[in-house]
């Protein structure tokens, strides 16, 4: 078995580079590191992903299905003005729910997709140590 440490980052299909990374960084405040003609390099609190150029259609949903996601963490009293910055913005929430626990990945969310249909979620996640289990034993031992 390969044991990994975690995610340097994951890539996202785009048709274009400097639309979508124009798109993450007004709509989600991420940070864009490096932007190439096929590829964007973005950085969110301590994660990193990159935007690549897909050479095949990108719709990875039928309709407003949202398995195939990703998620973006928003603090918890910045959820319900992130919402409405959606709207604003002419960005259609297409599901909203809250999980509450135990479920891994609790709290608020928000669907919505991103020019290319990708679908993106915010989610005011409330019980981050759930994901690492280091974090639940430091807290258990203090």
């Amino acid at each position: 078995m390969i044991r990994t440490k975690g995610v340097v980052h994951f890539s996202l299909g785009v048709s274009d580079i400097a639309t979508s990374a124009r798109f993450f960084e007004e709509i989600l405040g991420v940070e864009v590191l490096e932007e190439r003609p096929a590829m964007a390099f973005l950085k969110t609190g301590n994660d990193c992903f990159a935007l690549v150029k897909s050479k095949n259609p990108i719709d990875p949903n039928p309709g407003d299905e949202h398995h195939v996601h990703h998620a973006f963490w928003v603090e918890a009293d910045a959820y319900d003005d992130a919402v409405k910055f959606l709207g604003e913005k002419g960005i259609r929430v297409f599901f909203e729910e809250d999980r509450p626990p135990p479920a891994n990945f609790s709290g608020r969310r928000a669907y919505f997709h991103d020019p290319d249909r990708n679908v993106i979620e915010i989610i005011d996640w409330t019980n981050p140590s759930k994901a690492d289990p280091r974090q639940e034993q430091a807290a258990a031992s203090a």
